[in-house]
């Protein structure tokens, strides 16, 4: 069976613990992401979803449309005069598409985030080839590393381990 595009109002919890308590014949997916917040102490990790008020739908077996959204808040996506219909495989590809982005997310907190680095910080470098070299911090590269560009009489961006920053001035 193909999964089908739908809209819903309320509270999406709240809406899937009905679906359980009346056991419709309703498999559900809303695809979120997970973005990592800063309080200014600490991290939270806070999940979001990937297309607001939308999920995919996927009934188990034949059963009526109008009855289900007599009960749960649900409208399904119209093209034309038919159902906005997905197959699996691109459900799939959202399921990879939200764990990807989830992950790149985190990447650039931890690669932006480490030492109270921040985007626009001026550091010195400490070690390697170019220890000793002032540079600002220009983005998150990956895990514990950032892109910096040095400050010199010519301009060269490139990609150095947090560790191996001293910060200088914080432009935050």
């Amino acid at each position: 069976m193909s999964w089908k595009l739908a809209t819903y109002s309320g509270a999406y919890d709240k809406m899937t613990a009905e679906i359980r308590r009346l056991r419709l014949p309703l498999d559900c997916y809303r695809p979120t992401i997970i973005k990592p917040r800063s309080d200014g102490s600490r991290v939270l990790y806070v999940t979001e979803p990937l297309y607001y008020n939308y999920l995919f739908v996927r009934l188990m077996r034949h059963c009526d449309v109008e009855e289900i959204q007599e009960v749960i808040p649900l409208r399904f996506v119209v093209l034309g005069d038919y159902q906005a219909e997905v197959s699996d495989f691109e459900v799939e590809l959202i399921r990879s598409q939200a764990r990807r982005l989830s992950e790149d997310y985190r990447l650039q907190f931890d690669g932006a985030e480490f030492g109270r680095r921040h985007k626009g910080d001026d550091v010195v470098i400490t070690a390697g080839a170019l220890a000793g070299m002032y540079a600002e911090i220009i983005g998150p590269a990956s895990a514990g590393h950032v892109y910096v560009e040095l400050k010199s009489w010519q301009k060269l961006r490139c990609k150095l381990k947090g560790e191996h920053l001293e910060l200088i001035r914080s432009r935050n």
